[in-house]
């Protein structure tokens, strides 16, 4: 499934591996013995792209790209194996499956069954099947009962008694996994040579496409931007009703003056400010992976089977995003103005960071309950709350960014320039096979 953008064979034993392999030649070159397979990480990673080439199993390649990260944390054909499969298998983790049953989810999302099997929605499109189909597959296939019967409200399955912080604690526990993806990505980014070529095969796509950089170092960022984030809710008192809060979203007002007790009693207040302040370095690395992103794909060139044409991007818009980029990152540590913003708007992400956003500061109650049994937020709180990261001064403006300059990029040339997942994963609209009988005598 994984080839090489150069070709390399892996005859040196000392010598590690950049880009991903020649599968044929890396094939070859280990069968003729252990001396020749470079290293065991070598022999795993080849072992895994086999996996997934051949039967798209993503459970069995992740286990083998596990092991190879684990032999050599360095090598970037298993760190980048290793943090995609684990991506696609998150969704079937213990704690989100945990969270998902307290919305009423009957069992684990089954990703070989959803998205990766010889039955699921990859091979399905592959197959070009009815977009119905697929859609048909896909509510039969997760475990929520809302999609198969429309009699049944989301708000009548949660469990009862759930409190948010049972499910921002189930959360928590993903962190450290996420952290080692966004890590391994990171690796994978900087080692690369060239660009990571992905075969077609088991999933169901034919043509190779080509991953360069810039598309794991965003990655990575936004992998490290949901542990930060996570990481945050965690920080802050979360232990708000679920049931009420469901019920509520799903139309019913009957609790409403329950739930804005509760938001009141909750809602922004800091329970751990030592914890908040150490996601501080979290969110300083997704900023700076970010930048990086922004740089690397400036200086990325053309590639024919690129998922992403960087070229399509003009040289000022990346100037100015990483103008700006630059700027967030500032004013992580002092008020900074936002770059390009007129007039001038000043933030200080740092007085997040230190717990000065708290809901427990404020002069009355952040939520209030309207005449028509809604819930708002008080806008005057809500600028009070927000106040020592966001001037109270800035909401009377109307702020541009680049002078209000946009840039005309073609979406299409962009991503999937030369349409290869378009081609292998177009799904066929619905015929309608219905008819409406003719009157007599037409």
């Amino acid at each position: 499934m994984i080839d090489t953008m150069r070709g390399e064979r892996i005859m040196n034993p000392s010598r590690r591996v950049r880009g991903f392999f020649a599968a044929a030649g890396l094939a070859t070159a280990c069968v003729l013995g252990p001396t020749a397979c470079a290293s065991e990480a070598d022999d795993l990673t080849l072992k895994a792209m086999q996996q997934l080439e051949d039967h798209c199993n993503v459970r069995g390649a992740h286990t083998l790209f596990a092991e190879a990260h684990a032999s050599d944390a360095e090598h970037p054909e298993a760190s980048f194996g290793y943090a995609l499969t684990d991506i696609a298998l998150l969704p079937e983790s213990p704690e989100v499956t945990a969270v998902l049953g307290a919305f009423g989810f009957t069992g684990k999302l089954e990703m070989d069954k959803i998205a990766f099997g010889k039955d699921g929605a990859l091979a399905r499109a592959a197959r070009h099947e009815e977009c119905s189909a697929i859609s048909d597959h896909l509510k039969r296939s997760i475990p929520y009962p809302p999609l198969t019967d429309d009699r049944i409200r989301p708000g009548d399955i949660v469990r009862p008694g759930v409190r948010g912080r049972e499910i921002v604690d189930q959360l928590h526990r993903l962190a450290p996994r996420l952290g080692a993806d966004a890590a391994a990505l990171e690796r994978a980014a900087n080692d690369l040579d060239g660009a990571l070529e992905v075969k077609g095969g088991g999933c169901g796509w034919g043509e190779p496409v080509a991953i360069q950089k810039p598309e794991l170092y965003a990655l990575a960022a936004l992998v490290e931007g949901l542990r930060g984030t996570i990481e945050v809710l965690h920080a802050y008192d979360s232990d708000v009703s679920v049931p009420l809060l469901v019920a509520y979203l799903d139309g019913r007002r009957e609790g409403a003056a329950l739930l804005r007790d509760e938001l009141n009693g909750h809602f922004a207040h800091v329970t751990d400010p030592a914890a908040l302040a150490g996601t501080k370095a979290i969110f300083r690395h997704a900023v700076e992976l970010s930048a990086t992103a922004i740089r690397t794909a400036r200086a990325t060139p053309g590639n024919g089977r690129a998922l992403i044409d960087w070229t399509a991007i003009p040289r000022d818009a990346y100037d100015a995003a990483d103008r700006f980029v630059g700027s967030l990152l500032a004013s992580l540590d002092t008020p900074t103005g936002l770059a390009d913003v007129v007039p001038e708007l000043r933030v200080d992400l740092a007085a997040f960071f230190r717990g000065d956003v708290d809901a427990r500061r404020l002069a009355g109650p952040l939520f209030v309950l309207t005449e028509t049994g809604s819930i708002k937020l008080d806008a005057t709180r809500g600028r009070e709350l927000v106040s020592p990261v966001v001037p109270p001064a800035a909401y009377d403006s109307t702020f541009t960014w680049n002078q209000g300059r946009t840039w005309d990029v073609d979406g299409d040339k962009l991503i999937d320039p030369s349409g290869r997942f378009k081609q292998a994963y177009d799904c066929r609209p619905t015929v309608s096979t219905s008819t409406t009988p003719g009157l007599p005598g037409q």
